[in-house]
């Protein structure tokens, strides 16, 4: 008899699955939220109130895992982007007025390119906008010697390229 017990008790193999789990603070609200769907999965931690302080995750159309860093406002202050086919990637550093610096591949966009990056770039964007004001940049091509820009942005607005 007690061993029949004991396999009533025993747990089970059954799943439980969702699309997304909320942790809840004293108050109950959210304090973080994993959430995944078609476009991938991501797991934001809050701050006070509402907004994001920190998310983690993965996007598969296109391809990309990232990590942002949100300041007041839930405005992004800095991120890290990688992306395949090689896993290039993007430091991004600001405030919650703008990005200030970003070091990494170039050029940076949201949609992958289908061949390994070669251009690496530090640079200083104008404030609200891509172009940028100075920038160091390097081409590290496989069959040639790596070589090495300077970019400035001239009063007038134009750019000046010293390689």
């Amino acid at each position: 008899m007690a061993a029949a017990q004991n396999a009533e008790a025993a747990p089970s193999s059954e799943r439980l699955g969702t699309r997304e789990l909320v942790s809840l603070d004293e108050r109950h609200r959210a304090a973080a939220r994993l959430n995944s769907d078609s476009e991938g999965t991501v797991l934001r931690i809050y701050a006070e109130g509402l907004n994001p302080a920190i998310e983690l995750g993965v996007k598969g159309n296109p391809p990309m895992r990232f990590i942002r860093f949100f300041g007041e406002g839930g405005k992004q202050v800095a991120g890290i982007n990688s992306a395949p086919p090689d896993g290039h990637s993007t430091l991004a550093l600001g405030d919650t007025r703008a990005i200030r610096a970003v070091l990494g591949a170039f050029p940076e966009t949201d949609i992958p390119l289908n061949l390994p990056v070669e251009d690496w770039v530090l640079r200083f964007p104008k404030p609200h906008s891509h172009e940028t004001i100075f920038g160091v940049f390097v081409r590290d091509q496989a069959r040639n010697p790596p070589t090495a820009g300077l970019r400035l942005l001239r009063p007038d607005g134009t750019a000046w390229d010293v390689y």
